[in-house]
């Protein structure tokens, strides 16, 4: 089969040629997930446009004091990079779970948001980073949160003319704690069983702001909101955090698949939660 390549190297240039052929170009920055559908024959694309060229899409600074991530940015320059590390620590852990070296040499962070999948590891860093992405059209730029970005199961509100530029991820305000765990049947190479990223403000003894979103245990990755605001005020005693094991199982109804049980994922989940209260009541 016959496809056509284009290499642009501006954003300007990037979206006339999705104009110019209606938004039916597939675009590509590392290819990891696209490449495997390809051999497996389950995406067949006319067009390919591989925008890793485009300087703006790779750069990592900060913008009107938000953190800005460009959208081809790997997930090894994130794991190696001090800016996020500091700014944005889940992020920067959960990159670290992804794949193996060679994918994460090769595998961005718009690429894994754009492939919409509940798996998606950097989605709940992302989602409780509270982080915005940055979408370029044919005549102006907008901002989506990452919230809202998957409202279902493969599918997102990106038009077909539009681009992922980058993400913008405003300053956590206070003393935060962070964490994101990643179950899987291996450590490399896994595709998610189950994963948690988790944020929350301590103030004295007692939790604050606290952020949980799940990837894996629903059609698109999944805001923990009742063991959030259940949690919020608490002091995470033993008490506290069996509780909030339990609503953050009932809050999920994942499905049995060939990687694992509805039963089991529930569980990991609540274990996952319950690990995190854990590790701030030290």
């Amino acid at each position: 089969m016959k496809i056509e390549a284009y290499s642009p190297t501006t954003l300007k240039e990037a979206l006339e040629i999705k104009r110019a052929h209606g938004g039916e170009v597939t675009v590509i920055a590392g290819g990891t997930d696209l490449m495997v559908s390809m051999k497996l024959g389950t995406a067949r694309p006319a067009r390919i446009m591989d925008v890793t060229g485009i300087k703006e899409l790779g750069t990592i600074g900060v913008r009107d004091g938000d953190l800005f991530i460009g959208a081809c940015v790997t997930f090894s320059q994130l794991a190696e990079n001090g800016l996020v590390a500091e700014k944005a620590a889940v992020l920067h852990v959960a990159s670290l779970e992804i794949g193996a070296r060679q994918i994460r040499n090769m595998a961005t962070l718009g690429g894994n948001v754009a492939t919409c999948g509940p798996a998606g590891d950097s989605i709940p860093a992302l989602w409780v980073l509270d982080a915005q992405v940055v979408v370029a059209g044919p005549k102006k730029q907008r901002t989506v949160p990452v919230r809202e970005f998957n409202p279902c199961y493969r599918t997102s509100v990106l038009g077909k003319d539009e681009i992922i530029v980058g993400f913008r991820i405003p300053p956590l305000r206070g003393s935060y704690a962070g964490a994101f765990y990643k179950v899987g049947p291996r450590k490399a190479q896994a595709i998610s069983k189950v994963s948690l990223a988790c944020l929350a403000r301590v103030k004295g003894p007692k939790l604050e702001d606290v952020r949980l979103a799940a990837g894996s245990v629903a059609p698109t990755v999944v805001g923990l909101w009742k063991t959030a605001a259940f949690l919020r005020n608490k002091k995470p005693g033993s008490a506290t955090i069996e509780r909030a094991r339990n609503l953050a199982m009932e809050e999920v109804a994942p499905i049995d698949d060939v990687r694992s049980t509805a039963l089991y994922r529930k569980t990991v989940l609540g274990n996952l939660v319950a690990r995190f209260l854990r590790q701030l009541a030290v």
